[in-house]
């Protein structure tokens, strides 16, 4: 089982008065695979982060996540399902969490 984690950043250039290009937001995804027999088990967490909502006083701010399997060309949603908890900063947005499987080739 590896677990990796991934952050992406970018200003987001809002063209509200007092935010313009001081705005930006990010999203870290944690990517959990697990190797079985004949499948490897995915799960996929996201958080988001932006500092547009205090530049400009008030606001909110609207993430979401979709991943795509290239394999086969199947979209999945992040969605955020209860009962399934997770730990987040104090500044952290936590948007979704997603498992899904994908069938290994043995040859």
């Amino acid at each position: 089982m590896a677990i990796k984690s991934f952050n992406y950043s970018q200003f987001a250039d809002l063209r509200i008065e007092g935010v313009g290009i001081h705005a930006s937001f990010s999203i870290n995804l944690t990517v959990r695979d697990e190797n079985l027999s004949n499948v490897k088990k995915l799960s996929i967490s996201a958080t988001g982060k932006t500092n547009a909502a205090k530049a400009a006083g008030s606001g909110n701010v609207l993430f979401w996540c979709n991943v795509r399997d290239v394999l086969n060309n199947k979209i999945y949603k992040l969605e955020r399902n209860k009962g399934k908890y997770f730990a987040v900063g104090v500044d952290d947005i936590f948007i979704g969490s997603v498992q899904f499987e994908m069938k290994r080739n043995i040859y």
